[in-house]
């Protein structure tokens, strides 16, 4: 079976430090599916946009999110540069082990990822829309954001600025 050049985007911290529990064992079950893959973990807020894309320009065909919905988010932002694709040729992958995995409940993907992990054999992918928002940041500066579950601000974003920064 053809598969994906595949590079994995791990966030260790999502879930309070269950992900990168989870981790290794993941990283064996995805080389058995797939074979080779590399990855790299986020170290800081952003870092998983940095990675991404970096990823993609290195020739890297598919892109797995190894968090939660924040990692997705930062993922997905990877994939835009300058307010074009990097490659529109290509993917991401989800794979989730964060608290709320509001991404996962919408899009059938399994919450075990021993089964998640399955699903990234072979080419089938499935379109999803993403979303392009325009935003003023703390500063007064115009910022661009892609998303792909769900975009909020006012309390929203209130609610989940105080949940990042407790144990959840």
């Amino acid at each position: 079976m053809d598969n994906f050049k595949t590079f994995f985007v791990v966030n260790p911290n999502s879930a309070n430090g269950r992900t990168g529990k989870v981790w290794p064992e993941v990283k064996k079950l995805a080389g058995n599916v797939l074979g080779d893959i590399d990855f790299a973990l986020t170290e800081k807020q952003g870092h998983a946009a940095d990675i991404t894309r970096q990823a993609i320009k290195d020739g890297y065909e598919m892109i797995v999110s190894l968090g939660g919905d924040g990692t997705n988010n930062e993922v997905t932002n990877g994939f835009f540069e300058d307010g074009k694709q990097v490659n529109p040729d290509a993917v991401m992958a989800v794979i989730c082990s964060g608290t709320g995995s509001g991404f996962i409940r919408t899009t059938n993907i399994p919450r075990d990822y021993r089964k998640a992990v399955t699903l990234l054999a072979g080419r089938d992918t499935l379109a999803t829309d993403v979303g392009k928002m325009v935003h003023r940041d703390h500063s007064g500066k115009d910022v661009t954001r892609y998303f792909i579950n769900i975009a909020s601000f006012g309390v929203g974003g209130e609610v989940d600025d105080r949940v990042n920064r407790t144990t959840k």
